[in-house]
C-alpha cells in the first residue's frame, strides 16, 4: 500500500511531476499524521512533499518525530476523566472513614461498633 504522501514524493523524484511553479511564501507548520507516523513510521516523506513547494519555511523536528505519543480519542479522554472522579471519590470516602475510626479509637473505649455495609 502506497500513501498518497508516499506517491507524491515518488513522483516529484522520478521528475514526473513537478512543483516549479508553485510557491507559497511563508512559515508552515506541519502536523504528523497518526496513520502514517505512528503506524507505517512514515515521518520524514509528507515533509520533504511540502518542503519541495518553492519559498516554504517548514520547521524540522526531527529528534521528537520518533517519540510522538498517541493522541487520545475523545471518548477515551471522558473515560479518564470519569475514572479519575471515582477515583477521587474513593479517596475521600476512605480518607472520611479513616478519620471516624481514629476518633471512634481516641476515645478510649474498649470496643467499637462499625455498621458492616
Amino acid at each position: 500500500m502506497v500513501r498518497h504522501a508516499q506517491l507524491l514524493d515518488m513522483l516529484l523524484r522520478d521528475g514526473r511531476l513537478s512543483l516549479a511553479g508553485a510557491t507559497h511564501e511563508e512559515r508552515v507548520g506541519y502536523h504528523n499524521s497518526y496513520c502514517l507516523g505512528r503506524h507505517n513510521d512514515v515521518y520524514l516523506v509528507p515533509r520533504r512533499v511540502v518542503g519541495s513547494l518553492v519559498g516554504i519555511d517548514l520547521p524540522h523536528p526531527a529528534k521528537k518525530a520518533a517519540k510522538k505519543r498517541r493522541p487520545m480519542s475523545p471518548e477515551t479522554r471522558a473515560n479518564l476523566a470519569k475514572n479519575l472522579v471515582k477515583a477521587r471519590a474513593a479517596r475521600a470516602a476512605k480518607q472520611k472513614k479513616a478519620s471516624r475510626t481514629t476518633k471512634s479509637v481516641a476515645t478510649g473505649k474498649k470496643r467499637v461498633a462499625a455498621k458492616k455495609r
